[in-house]
């Protein structure tokens, strides 16, 4: 019996270590860098909140590649994309180009904020509150004089003291953040960012507004001494829920901004223009650099890099390279020492615990016969984790580190089918646009169409899910995944999806709707589904899908999850 168990351990022990000694080997392929360009000239044109980062670029790639002859000119005329070999310019700019269509490609994000002395006296309670755009629309608009005590509601605080640049884009952008028009807006006017600052750094009682950019130390994750963040009620709900905390440090916020944790309408994007899309090796190669090597000078300067996902199809974009897929890159993550140390831990673990339970003899106790008793769905019955963003299409969605997006289907909806018997999805590399079709969940051939939560391109889907689909009912947020995406509208589709705080209130009306949907059956099929469908107190069975006819299915599709959209 000893021997038995040793040989099934050393079995073991290989059958762990050989897959990690294969990935240590994947480690021998580093990711591919770009290669040094010819001899060659570029000029680089650029708005002027664009030029220090843009002089940035130039003078760390001319370091690189001194053969290379870039001239960089700034420029506030509206330009064309056939005025010079490349653009670089921020969002508003789009509005100023003549093309119909001229080749852009996203490189980077700014973002608006709105800012306090660091010494504000009331800066622990506006960390519990945050501004929402409301109340910001008020301070910026209104012709009352506002003051810290009605603005966090609080029994007493002195005058705000609003300060605003004479620049005319960042107003725009201010604008539209409380719906209103920049003319509109009022404060205390200053010529550029310095005096903004020095005007903050000076006045503890004051808010202003400037680009992260203006406040951020070159080469530092810290902010201007003196300056912080002011923090933003996204949702508006008086208060910073968990995925609003972004504003320690200038890291965690440009993260923020980038997987949609900020009000969109004070994020820009960076794009690099031109007439064509780049053909000559000169632009490819400046362009395939700020990809990778100049990305960490976009953080350095208070701009949000791209995730890593972004990087790899704007790449894949310009030089045709093929995206590494998600799964290629875990098999590769794994440092071998760690894998070695895990195995060994593992096949230890097992060699002690095993002989105790076989030679532990389970105690016979015969099965009660109890009846299967229906259990009613209800609101306490629904999981819906924090951190993720949920759907009216009963889906959700989540942005990993990387910058893709895990989607799969809510806890309501899998409370309602029953064990699924397959998933019927999409390929990878197919793209797809928020509210179309994403995948089918099917039992036994009785099916469900599910709407995407979001437009992207499909990297890869649950493979898990051919061989067993009701992983989706056993974890729907966990195991149960569908896909990643490359989301291509995020931050503007998040801003109609619902996150933790809200999802609960909206599924009460779900509930609503769902009793109302089988009201309306039960009138037409009483015998059929009396029996089926509620319970003593009119609560519905949880399952309740699960045997019903195909007819049922059909319509909960067409007036229940299609209505939705």
């Amino acid at each position: 019996m000893m021997k038995t168990l040793r040989t099934l351990m050393t079995l073991l022990f290989v059958a762990i270590l050989c897959p990690m000694a294969f990935s240590f080997a994947g480690e021998d392929n580093p990711t591919t860098k770009v290669t040094k360009p010819s001899d060659g000239q570029l000029q680089i044109t650029c708005a002027p909140e664009l030029m220090d980062l843009t002089a940035e670029w130039t003078a760390a790639y001319s370091r690189l590649y001194p053969s290379v002859k870039i001239t960089l000119i700034e420029t506030t005329d509206k330009l064309t994309a056939r005025s010079a070999d490349m653009l670089l310019f921020s969002h508003e700019t789009v509005l100023y180009m003549n093309e119909s269509k001229p080749w852009n490609m996203t490189i980077g994000r700014d973002a608006i904020v709105a800012v306090m002395n660091s010494n504000n006296p009331f800066r622990d309670e506006i960390g519990k509150q945050g501004i929402s755009s409301e109340e910001f629309r008020k301070l910026l608009t209104g012709t009352d004089e506002q003051d810290w005590r009605t603005l966090l509601n609080i029994e007493q605080g002195e005058p705000v003291n609003l300060y605003l640049m004479n620049n005319m884009k960042l107003n725009a952008g201010l604008a539209r953040f409380v719906n209103s028009e920049a003319s509109l807006l009022r404060g205390n006017m200053v010529a550029n960012p310095a005096e903004l600052v020095t005007a903050i750094q000076k006045d503890i009682h004051a808010i202003g507004f400037c680009r992260l950019a203006h406040i951020s130390q070159t080469n530092s994750k810290e902010l201007t001494e003196g300056v912080a963040l002011l923090p933003i009620d996204k949702n508006g709900n008086g208060r910073l829920d968990g995925f609003e905390q972004i504003y320690n440090d200038k890291k965690a916020f440009t993260h923020g901004v980038w997987v949609g944790k900020y009000p969109s309408a004070l994020i820009q994007n960076i794009y690099a223009f031109s007439e064509f899309k780049p053909a000559g090796k000169e632009e490819l190669d400046f362009l395939s650099w700020i990809m990778t090597d100049g990305q960490a000078l976009l953080s350095d300067n208070g701009y949000s890099a791209l995730p890593s996902s972004q990087n790899k199809e704007n790449l894949a974009s310009l030089t045709g390279t093929v995206l590494a897929t998600e799964e290629a890159e875990k098999d590769a993550s794994m440092p071998f020492w760690l894998s070695l140390v895990i195995a060994l831990i593992v096949t230890g673990a097992v060699m002690i615990i095993l002989p105790l339970l076989l030679g532990r003899k389970k105690a016979y106790t015969p099965a009660e016969e109890t009846p299967d008793m229906p259990v009613a769905l209800n609101i306490k019955s629904i999981k819906s984790p924090m951190g993720l963003y949920y759907d009216k299409t009963h889906t959700w969605a989540f942005m990993e580190k990387n910058g893709n997006v895990r989607v799969g289907i809510d806890d309501f909806i899998q409370h309602l089918t029953g064990p699924l018997t397959r998933i019927k999805m999409m390929e990878s590399g197919d793209a797809v646009r928020k509210g179309e079709a994403l995948f089918t969940v099917i039992r036994a051939g009785k099916q469900l169409n599910i709407y995407s939560p979001v437009s992207g391109i499909i990297t890869s889907h649950n493979k898990a899910l051919a061989k067993d689909a009701s992983l989706v009912n056993a974890a729907p947020y966990g195991e149960g995944w569908v896909y990643t995406l490359i989301p291509t509208n995020w931050v503007r589709e998040t801003e109609f999806m619902f996150m933790y705080s809200t999802y609960d209130k909206w599924l009460k009306k779900e509930f609503v709707r769902l009793r109302d949907f089988f009201a309306t059956l039960l009138k037409t099929d009483q015998s059929v589904l009396a029996p089926v469908v509620l319970q003593d107190g009119g609560e519905i069975m949880d399952n309740v899908l699960a045997d019903l006819d195909p007819k049922v299915w059909e319509e909960f599709q067409t007036k229940f999850i299609d209505s939705s959209r």
